[in-house]
């Protein structure tokens, strides 16, 4: 995806604009190119990198993450857990299909042999670290959308055996 950092030829009214230099000050300072921080399946693929920013600021990015801090809401208690996968994302659609957490994402994560459902919390994009907290009665869209097309399944079969039953009643009469 490509990133503009330059002022546009137009102004924001839509008229073009005058000066001969189209940028006076460069846009770069804004904010670079999203991190787009992954899930890998060996831990020995993590990836971290570190960016300078204007005023001697440097951020720490996660680019491949394997592992995410949990807090417990029951027991208010962290542990590390195994990222498995990206379940939803409301921020775009592909990034769950492309494996990317974002803040907010809602990842599967494993402990031993638990799993749970965990929402990220923090930015790993800009924080340099995947935290997140454990949703107790979370329960995938993709589940809720199977779930009402077996209710409607069933709810015509009953239609059209009741129909049936009347059809017959009448063919009788």
């Amino acid at each position: 995806m490509v990133e503009w950092h330059l002022k546009s030829r137009r102004t924001k009214t839509g008229a073009i604009r005058s000066s001969k230099r189209r940028s006076d000050k460069k846009l770069v300072w804004r904010g670079g190119l999203a991190a787009k921080t992954t899930v890998v399946e060996k831990p020995e693929d993590v990836e971290r990198k570190t960016i300078r920013k204007r005023g001697s600021v440097t951020k720490t990015v996660v680019k491949k993450g394997h592992f995410v801090n949990v807090v417990d809401p029951a027991t208010h208690k962290s542990k590390r857990m195994e990222l498995i996968a990206v379940i939803e994302n409301k921020a775009d659609r592909q990034f769950a299909r492309r494996n990317i957490i974002t803040k907010g994402a809602v990842v599967k994560a494993k402990d031993g042999s638990k799993e749970a459902y965990v929402k990220i919390t923090s930015s790993p994009g800009q924080d340099g670290v995947v935290n997140g907290k454990i949703l107790a009665d979370f329960i995938p869209e993709k589940e809720i959308k199977k779930e009402k097309a077996k209710k409607e399944a069933k709810h015509k079969e009953k239609k059209a055996d009741k129909s049936e039953k009347d059809r017959k009643t009448s063919d009788k009469e």
